[in-house]
């Protein structure tokens, strides 16, 4: 019933925003095979921008219907890292000891980044699959659905952020305030990398359905594997080569370098988690518009 909701909430904002469209909507036609830059770039890219009111409109009908009916409504975003973060907290810092300066600050500020990219790779590897039935009816870029959960995630973590402000006043946490402009260049190799895996899984799982259980999977294992709950200076040498090839954990050591520490993060840090994120988001970009003609064959 709540996905049925949300379903003819998004039919309405498609064929309202639709209808208003003046220009002309330029789509890859199915035969259409080149692999040139007007095909794989210009014409997606203008789809894009002609629908962007959509994907702003069905984030904000996303973040209505979410919290509908609850007392606290919106306000769960905030809360629901807090409660997170304090049973983490209250296990690692009194049960395995964890000696870590500000350990409230230093474990939330990774699980909100955390959420982030798990997030969108959940809810956006299956975003085509779940808007199958406005795929089959409206005319328009599929690629605003995974895009729209990106953005969508992008909100939640701006609510996150206010719940790890709150917890850096109560420890006593130093505030870098002076580093708060840093913070969008900081989240900018995460949200292209989740962009791109978002894209990559949605397309994917179009025609391999178990593929998103699989990833599932995956994640679990990564999540552990992330410095979020300790630091990476706690891992034994012979097993440091698993964080040095893990982008996550690249993504969550330079925000925490701006938030936590205060600080900017090394250039060949930050270039090189940039270089891995914008490689992720072309592949993602390349793939969905590859496939996208045959989605509703599938679906």
């Amino acid at each position: 019933m709540h996905r049925q909701q949300i379903n003819s909430s998004i039919v309405s904002i498609c064929m309202s925003g639709y209808n208003k469209i003046t220009e002309p909507v330029m789509h890859i036609r199915a035969d259409n095979s080149r692999w040139d830059f007007y095909n794989l770039v210009t014409v997606p890219s203008r789809e894009l921008l002609q629908f962007k009111s959509l994907i702003s409109n069905i984030v904000f009908r996303d973040l209505k219907v979410r919290y509908k009916g609850s007392f606290l409504g919106v306000i769960w975003t905030i809360l629901a890292p807090l409660m997170s973060m304090t049973v983490l907290w209250a296990v690692f810092t009194y049960a395995m000891k964890i000696q870590i300066p500000n350990y409230a600050a230093y474990l939330l500020s990774g699980i909100i980044s955390w959420n982030l990219f798990i997030q969108s790779s959940t809810a956006g590897g299956a975003s085509i699959l779940g808007a199958a039935a406005l795929i089959r009816k409206v005319r328009l870029p599929r690629v605003v659905f995974p895009m729209a959960v990106v953005v969508n995630n992008i909100v939640n973590f701006g609510f996150a952020f206010i719940a790890l402000i709150i917890v850096m006043l109560l420890s006593k946490a130093p505030i870098h305030l002076h580093m708060f402009p840093f913070i969008p260049l900081a989240l900018a190799p995460l949200v292209l990398f989740s962009a791109g895996w978002a894209m990559l899984v949605s397309s994917l799982t179009v025609f391999f359905r178990d593929l998103q259980y699989i990833i599932d999977v995956f994640l679990g294992a990564l999540f552990y594997a992330t410095p979020i709950l300790y630091s990476a200076e706690m891992l034994p040498e012979n097993v440091l080569w698993v964080v040095s090839l893990n982008p996550i954990a690249k993504y969550i050591h330079i925000i925490r370098t701006v938030v936590y520490s205060g600080q900017i993060p090394a250039y060949s840090t930050y270039f090189t988690a940039l270089g891995i994120s914008i490689l992720v988001f072309c592949l993602g970009w390349i793939v969905f518009h590859r496939l996208q003609k045959k989605f509703v064959y599938w679906l």
